[in-house]
């Protein structure tokens, strides 16, 4: 399974994602998106992040994940820590992780770690929309 990255010129947050996946040796497929032509208001660039925002990876980590403990080496490193609270709370963003079962288990083994320490939470959260207000 091919790993898609949405990005585009001049964001400095589709640079950080694809400097990791080169830091990481990973290939991935760039598929460019152009904020000043609007491509990010295209109806099946919406489907993929309902707020219009580069970056965008798809169907990356549980192909990658498969045969593999860890995100970047053979043990628990720092992509693992970074990765970890995106997915954890990935439920909040209306994103449900249970399909992706290598996934799963890398937050498994991540809450595993010696020492880990729990996310703490902000108590009586209100949920955040989907799609941004009008506006």
């Amino acid at each position: 399974m091919t790993i898609r990255l949405y990005t585009g010129l001049g964001s400095g947050n589709a640079y950080k994602a694809e400097l990791m996946l080169h830091l990481l040796d990973v290939s991935y497929e760039p598929v460019p998106v152009s904020i000043p032509k609007g491509e990010h208001r295209d109806p099946a660039f919406v489907r993929l992040n309902p707020f219009g925002q580069i970056p965008v990876l798809v169907d990356g980590m549980d192909a990658h994940l498969r045969g593999r403990a860890w995100l970047a080496t053979d043990e628990a490193t720092v992509a693992d820590v970074a990765c970890y609270p995106y997915l954890l709370l990935a439920a909040e963003g209306g994103i449900d992780t249970a399909p992706f079962a290598q996934v799963t288990a890398w937050m498994r083994r991540v809450e595993g770690l010696p020492r880990f320490w729990p996310m703490p939470r902000i108590p009586n959260l209100p949920p955040v929309p989907l799609v941004p207000p009008p506006g």
